[in-house]
């Protein structure tokens, strides 16, 4: 997610990956395998995102509310299983 997050940024941005390298101290060669799934250190990975003005936040965790003896409760729903 965040490779695609920075790919759009880039052409949304019109930043070239050239560019982008420059500013992280990597590579050009080593952002591009990036993109393309291999690895980067976290602190180039960082620093991309902050040059991108980009934010990683906590997806939000699906819930569901319910009413127990007249007590309203909040309830992670962490597996569903649908049989038919």
């Amino acid at each position: 997610m965040i490779r695609t997050a920075i790919k759009k940024a880039l052409v949304e941005k019109g930043i070239t990956q050239r560019e982008l390298s420059d500013n992280i101290d990597v590579w050009a060669s080593n952002l591009s395998l990036f993109l393309r799934g291999e690895t980067l250190p976290l602190e180039a990975v960082e620093k991309a995102l902050v040059y991108l003005e980009l934010e990683v936040t906590q997806k939000s965790k699906p819930t569901v509310t319910v009413i127990i003896d007249g007590e309203e409760r909040v309830i992670e729903i962490r597996k569903v299983d649908i049989t038919f």
